[in-house]
């Protein structure tokens, strides 16, 4: 039934990568860095990035749910490996995106 001309893919568009903003000598994001356009391109990949860190951050919750569920007894065992991605990903700055956040957001 799925044909190979892409019409199975959940996401049909993709965007190309712009010029990502300036950090400083902390990392933090020079917001200055871009002006017009170039910066609400910018921006909204940086939104974008937040956005799928946090979905897979959610799709390995309810992995650890669905192990808990069908292990029973022995979640504790089974289950080891996925709680300790979930965790490493929830306790990652930003959902650990590939791109970190300044601790100024705009």
């Amino acid at each position: 039934m799925a044909s190979d001309d892409g019409s199975h893919l959940r996401v049909r568009r993709y965007f190309p990568k712009v010029r990502d903003f300036d950090r400083d000598a902390d990392g933090d994001v020079v917001w200055s860095s871009l002006k017009g356009p170039e910066r609400l391109e910018a921006r909204e990949q940086f939104v974008r990035e937040k956005f799928i860190a946090v979905e897979e951050a959610k799709i390995l919750r309810d992995r650890v749910k669905w192990c808990y569920r069908t292990q029973g007894v022995n979640h504790l065992e089974n289950c080891k490996d996925i709680v300790s991605q979930y965790l490493a990903r929830i306790n990652a700055p930003n959902f650990g995106m590939m791109k970190g956040q300044s601790k100024h957001l705009y």
